[in-house]
């Protein structure tokens, strides 16, 4: 049985813009991951794959968001990044290689900064 969700965390997501939302979907994927290369640190493969997966999942969602129309070069740039974080999260939850893991972690982190970055600066007025 699946506990009920956190009522703040309903309504954080029910209410945020989609940037929001896609600041919110890195941030998992990066916790996702380090929780993932923590356990293969401690060699425990299988308690890394639960966050591998969710990580995986991620990352998929993520990818089916991207707006190819609107992004044009940069959303196929996407896409190529995003299916390399898969396959390295993928081949560290098979092989339970912490390397791959670490890989993906890095790119992640990499996205989200500058996800974060692109967000604020488009919300602060030029001088």
């Amino acid at each position: 049985m699946r506990p009920d969700p956190d009522p703040y965390l309903v309504q954080q997501v029910t209410t945020a813009s989609k940037a929001m939302l896609t600041s919110m979907l890195f941030n998992a994927a990066v916790a996702n991951a380090q929780r993932a290369i923590d356990h293969l640190d401690e060699a425990r493969p299988q308690q890394a794959r639960r966050y591998l997966i969710k990580a995986q999942e991620i990352v998929l969602e993520l990818r089916t968001s991207l707006d190819h129309d609107a992004g044009g070069e940069i959303a196929g740039n996407l896409e190529r990044i995003y299916d390399f974080v898969y396959r390295q999260l993928l081949a560290a939850s098979v092989k339970g290689d912490a390397r791959a893991a670490r890989d993906a972690h890095g790119i992640l982190v990499d996205l989200r900064d500058t996800w974060q970055l692109a967000c604020v600066d488009s919300l602060v007025p030029a001088p």
